[in-house]
């Protein structure tokens, strides 16, 4: 694996300005993450809290965030390039997704423009002292939410069930979205752990076993009227935040889709086959060169995605449901599933039985493809959205004819 370097060169890893103190956070992931994240995998254990106090010397914590409240003020393009050199270092995919769902969780907050709620949770937060996390996937669409609440008092009353949610596990209080059915509109509570009624389990999933995923209950959750965060609308603030998730995403799967594809090379040039090296051989050679073109590709669409929402981003409305974000994260993650398959062929049993790191990084990368609207649900959106773009460029050619 390549070390974090100073230079541009993509061969040589995806490095750009924008971290506080890269080297001092390179250091951190090579020497306290990396060594244990097979371990860490094999246990299902979560990703070790103490270690983000080091980590928010180096200014990763807040690099997204406004310079206002001690932030390093990066705009998307800068962030993007941020998370795409994380997961290309990082050892396992759960280090950078844990710190990017942070700030994501962080700027929900901020759009709230609350002192009290920056001073209580987004400032620890970018010190490495406390963790969030949403609460969002409970296997429904937001409109049929099974998790309710209910005004009593001037307090809320949460109850229902949420699963599967990162950082749940060990997140210090949770962005939940819960359904008023008496309004028939869902709200955003702020819930914390200490909260009674509040329950959490450990889950097992097939990748990014060290995010901490868990299932989440609330049997009659009381919370002050000071903590329901977004009183009404809670989908659209929920869509802002699954909208940067995508941009995320995209982000952090090149950056491992590169890594992956350099120890790839380097594991297949060291194996030999009627006396020659593997990669000399055209079907090998084939397969790498549809890899290649895959990563590019993938380069051009995050890059130009990138400076799109970074030229946006003053204007928050826009980010509600962005038609390049969704289309750079269905495309990002059907290349990626190309590249996988090739990856599995031509790697053969390494990336089986021995998982090291192979396997591991496919198996993470896999958990990307439901994260912030499965490819599916992408789909019908985008076809729904190109549908009324093709149509109204048209004009009244397609409009429907009255008898």
């Amino acid at each position: 694996m390549a070390s974090w370097s100073n230079g541009t060169s993509d061969r040589a890893g995806p490095a750009r300005a924008g971290l506080t103190d890269r080297s001092a956070l390179a250091s951190i992931i090579v020497e306290r993450i990396n060594p244990d994240a097979s371990r860490r995998d094999r246990d299902l254990e979560p990703l070790d809290r103490s270690v983000f106090a080091k980590l928010a010397a180096t200014g990763i914590l807040g690099a997204s965030l406004p310079h206002a409240i001690g932030g390093g003020g990066a705009d998307w393009h800068r962030w993007g390039q941020d998370l795409r050199q994380l997961a290309y270092l990082a050892d396992e995919l759960s280090l950078p997704f844990t710190i990017s769902i942070q700030q994501s969780i962080a700027k929900q907050l901020l759009r709230s423009g609350r002192p009290e709620l920056i001073e209580r949770y987004v400032q620890p937060m970018m010190r490495g002292e406390l963790f969030g996390s949403f609460c969002w996937s409970e296997g429904t669409d937001p409109f049929s939410f099974q998790t309710v609440v209910a005004l009593e008092r001037g307090e809320c009353v949460l109850s229902g069930r949420k699963s599967p949610i990162s950082v749940g596990v060990w997140a210090d209080f949770f962005l939940v979205y819960a359904r008023d059915p008496v309004r028939e509109d869902v709200v955003v509570v702020i819930v914390e752990r200490t909260d009674p009624g509040v329950s959490t389990e450990r889950c097992a999933p097939m990748g990014l076993r060290s995010s901490g995923q868990a299932t989440l209950r609330f049997d009659h959750v009381t919370v002050p009227a000071a903590r329901v965060l977004v009183p009404s609308d809670g989908i659209g603030h929920g869509q802002l935040f699954l909208n940067e998730r995508r941009i995320s995403l995209a982000c952090m799967a090149l950056g491992k889709l590169e890594a992956l594809f350099e120890g790839m090379v380097a594991s297949l040039t060291a194996r030999r086959r009627h006396r020659l090296p593997v990669t000399e051989m055209q079907a090998v050679q084939a397969g790498l060169g549809r890899c290649w073109a895959a990563l590019e590709a993938i380069r051009a669409v995050v890059d130009r995605m990138l400076r799109l929402v970074s030229r946006d981003q003053e204007s928050p409305a826009d980010m509600t449901w962005n038609p390049a974000v969704a289309v750079t994260k269905y495309f990002v993650l059907e290349q990626m599933s190309a590249m996988l398959g090739i990856a599995q062929r031509l790697l053969g049993g390494s990336w089986y039985y021995d998982d090291e790191p192979f396997g591991r990084w496919m198996r993470d990368l896999q958990g990307f493809i439901p994260a912030a609207g499965t490819q599916g649900i992408l789909e019908v959106d985008l076809g729904i959205w190109a549908t009324a773009m093709a149509t109204a460029a048209a004009g009244p050619a397609l409009a429907p004819v009255t008898p």
